[in-house]
């Protein structure tokens, strides 16, 4: 199912079929890296609608589904969170080393 990002601090995306009253919830990844995904039904087109209209929280949507005793909950996967790419040896040199400063030895001529 396709998802689109959302803001909210908890969830990073959330996707929806009308067809099937299923709603997929991607949270953000916990301290561990890992990020879960969550499956919710049914979730009829007019719930979706008062869940997630006029702007209003998804954290507070999805939260609002999981006290909901209609609406069953299923982990479908954990994702690993992608590593941040650390710089190359030669951009951490670069970093390090100190900027020269031309004006200053032009003074000294």
């Amino acid at each position: 199912m396709k998802r689109s990002p959302v803001q909210s601090s908890n969830v990073a995306a959330i996707g929806y079929d009308p067809y099937t009253e299923t709603l997929e919830v991607e949270f953000r990844p916990n301290r561990a890296g890992t990020a879960s995904i969550w499956r919710y039904s049914p979730v009829p087109r007019g719930m979706f609608a008062d869940l997630f209209g006029d702007g209003k929280s998804a954290g507070a949507a999805v939260g609002g589904l999981r006290m909901n005793p209609d609406v069953r909950s299923l982990h479908v996967d954990d994702i690993e969170a992608a590593p941040q790419e650390e710089p190359s040896v030669d951009e951490a040199q670069n970093e390090a080393a100190p900027e020269s400063d031309d004006e200053d030895d032009e003074d000294d001529a």
